[in-house]
């Protein structure tokens, strides 16, 4: 990737635009790029965080890898998103494991590059803590919502999100939503059980809202979805 791409790819990341433009420049020069195959664990909470890693290219999932290497998926980030930037401040271990859901081209940024970065440029040590900080307030957000909301509302809210998700990237059927990851994984989201987000996956089928084809879900009644969505 030519220097001032990469340059330029990491200023969106960050958020910012002339205020890091040098710092962004600075870290281009120490980012290493990797190809990594789907399938591939990228990083695992064995480890310690000597890294900040942005997506390029491709999807990665991350969660909880089991015994048998089956990963408990808690979300997908894609590209243009970072992956775990407060482990990698706080140089301790990773908090969830990282597996290339597809071929991804990644950029690691080692820790110490980051640091001498943030001693030659100090406006970037406040945006790296608002990257940190946008992620606890969505981790407490999705905690809130667990609280309060009923399971079947918090399965119409998952729908919901993923087709919304689907017409911000401008898929061409952003009213169907793909099951990626297994019913468990998506339950241990929601804070539920298997057998309860497909009994919710049934309500709401009966309601008219979705129509469940194996593991594409097309949403019927968007209208209807948001409604169910803010019952509670």
């Amino acid at each position: 990737m030519a220097p001032a791409r990469l340059t330029s790819e990491l200023l969106r990341a960050l958020g910012k635009s002339s205020d890091v433009a040098d710092a962004a420049a600075f870290m281009a020069a120490a980012a290493e790029q990797r190809h990594v195959r789907a399938g591939t664990v990228i990083f695992s909470r064995a480890e310690t965080a000597d890294a900040l890693w942005l997506i390029s290219r491709g999807k990665v999932a991350v969660g909880v890898l089991g015994s048998r290497g089956m990963l408990l998926h808690s979300r997908t980030l894609r590209a243009g998103e970072w992956i775990n930037v407060a482990s990698a401040i706080l140089r301790g271990p990773h908090v969830e494991d990282a597996v290339a859901e597809t071929d991804v081209l990644l950029l690691r940024l080692p820790i110490d590059a980051v640091h001498a970065c943030v001693a030659a440029h100090p406006d970037l040590a406040w945006v790296l803590a608002t990257l940190a900080a946008e992620r606890v307030r969505e981790l407490t957000g999705d905690a809130h919502r667990l609280v309060r909301r009923s399971a079947l509302t918090r399965c119409a809210l998952w729908l919901l999100e993923q087709a919304e998700r689907g017409t911000a990237r401008g898929d061409s059927l952003a009213t169907q939503v793909a099951l990626h990851q297994p019913k468990r994984s998506v339950a241990l989201q929601l804070g539920t059980s298997p057998e309860t987000f497909s009994r919710m996956l049934r309500q709401l089928s009966r309601d008219g809202l979705i129509v469940v084809r194996g593991a594409v879900i097309d949403v019927l009644d968007l209208g209807g979805l948001r409604r169910a969505s803010e019952a509670d």
